[in-house]
């Protein structure tokens, strides 16, 4: 054994003296090193970091895999698909995941609530009440309706309503005329107040100068939207609901004649269920006055309104430019004191020449239309403790462009822009209840102007009774409640208006912060104010006003 073992050794000895033993074994580890290196890489789990030229010429170190391994694929559902930045960096964009998709903000709906109410204070009930939404982009009413009925104590509440403003509209009834508000969506005491009246028949006969009878004449009342056409014997029948406190107008319209326009008197119409109204039509004039409309660079301008009107004759005539810019009007009366008025909404500055005479043989009148330069109008909404507004709706007019309205819509945070605003003055108003105005802010071409609007707009409300001086409740008081505030150049207002009921309650709401004035008005009685601060816990107002006698 003891020989053996030194056998063993003596070779291990030898060995560590030769040296190509030792060139070998190291060349055997470097070989199994290199392998087992080749082997782990390949795993893509056990890739790290890899070297890569940077753009300045050094080495930087990229998270990615080689370019050549960007080859997107169509990814299936639920799948992650792997896209090349524009930096040539790799981004990750789900096409399919467990997470549930992002939906669109929801859309609040809201209501307007009040009363229907006669002049007296009276609740009115099943009363038809409709309800079309003001686009501010075409500055006119949607032809969508939302409809609802005054019930039992003359209340009644529009549901289903967008944020915006809205004209509410009463139908006829048997005793009552149709009555028109406006409103924001969102009001809850948007009271209706409804006018007595009777129907009335207006009969007549239409002819020319020498008393022949006129077919297909216009007959146009005001503030009845309604119109009739005489018939082949010139006659014609129309029914209004008139009222006492009003005057209405006729306008009677033929092509070759002179506009006739006649009037009645609601108050001489009291208990008068039919009368008599004929008219005579003049001849037009043979005169005719014609041209072009262009701007400032010579381009026609379509559609301009142009009218020509005549103090002393009386006479007024209106066309627009067609497609090449050409207008005509015909059949005007001779005359030397003639205006010549041209526009364009919003574009164009107003223009005017006269005196203009207008001959037998006609005239060319030329028009060269100005443009409005514009810029752009940026602020906040805030109430009077400089809180948010937030998604309050303004309209935007300059004195510049008359006519034109632009819409500004506030943000969650009241903040708003408007774009191409024509320069000049700047007014900001509502259409509908509470109505406010803004102005004081003045914007130059190609400018941009920050503006602070303060808007009476907020939670508060403010309830009140009127009695008399011995505690009996008065109905049908006209309640006005007004507000003002001045900050700098700037300059805001607010009114709001409604009528006590049965009980002599009074309510107004979405009210802000703020100083108020509210007045109080009703026949016989002595007429009353005071001012209200809004804000906080208030009780109901005690009101008792004073007899005239």
């Amino acid at each position: 054994m003891q020989n053996t073992w030194h056998n063993v050794l003596m070779s291990r000895s030898s060995i560590r003296s030769n040296p190509l033993v030792h060139i070998a074994a190291v060349l055997l580890i470097g070989i199994a090193i290199g392998l087992a290196y080749y082997l782990w890489f390949r795993n893509p789990q056990h890739q790290g970091p890899s070297l890569q030229s940077s753009s300045n010429g050094g080495i930087g170190i990229i998270n990615d895999p080689p370019e050549e391994r960007l080859q997107i694929a169509e990814p299936e559902p639920g799948q992650v698909a792997v896209e090349p930045s524009k930096k040539g960096a790799a981004t990750v964009s789900s096409t399919e995941t467990d997470e549930p998709e992002s939906t669109p903000a929801e859309i609040v709906e809201l209501s307007i609530s009040g009363r229907v109410l006669n002049l007296r204070g009276d609740p009115v009930s099943g009363i038809q009440i409709t309800a079309r939404q003001f686009d501010p982009s075409t500055n006119r009413f949607s032809s969508a309706q939302h409809s609802a009925h005054s019930l039992a104590g003359g209340r009644y509440v529009i549901n289903g309503l967008t944020a915006g403003d809205y004209q509410l509209r009463t139908t006829l009834s048997d005793r009552y005329t149709s009555a028109t508000i406006y409103v924001r969506a969102g009001f809850l005491s948007a009271d209706i107040v409804l006018n007595d009246g009777h129907q009335l028949r207006v009969i007549g006969t239409v002819a020319d100068v020498v008393g022949y009878p006129l077919a297909d004449v216009e007959v146009i009342p005001s503030r009845s939207g309604q119109r009739t056409t005489t018939d082949e014997t010139g006659n014609y029948k129309i029914t209004l609901m008139t009222q006492r406190n009003r005057t209405y107008s006729f306008r009677f319209r033929a092509p070759g004649y002179t506009d006739e326009i006649q009037s009645l008197s609601g108050a001489d119409m009291v208990g008068v269920t039919e009368t008599r109204l004929d008219a005579r039509l003049t001849p037009a004039g043979k005169s005719e006055v014609t041209g072009m409309v262009t701007n400032e660079f010579g381009n026609v301008v379509v559609g301009a309104r142009i009218w020509v009107n005549s103090p002393s004759l009386k006479t007024s005539y209106r066309t627009r430019s067609d497609a090449n810019g050409f207008y005509a009007i015909s059949g005007i009366k001779a005359g030397s004191d003639y205006q010549l008025t041209a526009a364009v909404r919003g574009l164009y500055e107003r223009y005017i020449r006269k005196p203009v005479a207008i001959t037998e043989g006609g005239v060319t009148l030329d028009i060269t239309l100005t443009s409005i330069a514009g810029g752009r109008v940026v602020g906040n909404m805030v109430d009077a403790q400089g809180e948010p507004v937030p998604s309050f709706t303004l309209l935007l007019t300059s004195s510049k462009a008359a006519g034109r309205t632009l819409p500004v819509v506030g943000d969650s945070a009241g903040y708003f822009e408007v774009d191409q605003v024509p320069e000049g003055r700047l007014t900001f108003v509502t259409r509908s209840q509470p109505r406010v105005s803004i102005r004081g802010a003045e914007l130059t071409a190609t400018s941009e102007v920050f503006v602070r609007l303060v808007i009476d707009w907020g939670v508060h409300s403010l309830m009140g009774q009127v009695t008399d001086i011995s505690g009996n409740p008065l109905p049908g008081v006209d309640a006005a409640l007004t507000w003002r505030h001045e900050a700098g150049a700037m300059q805001s207002s607010s009114s709001r208006r409604t009528l006590t009921d049965a009980e002599g309650l009074f309510r107004f709401t979405q009210l802000g912060p703020g100083v108020h004035r509210l007045d109080l008005m009703a026949n016989g009685f002595r007429r009353y104010n005071t001012r209200v601060d809004i804000g906080g816990d208030r009780g109901e107002l005690r009101i008792q006003l004073q007899s005239d006698s």
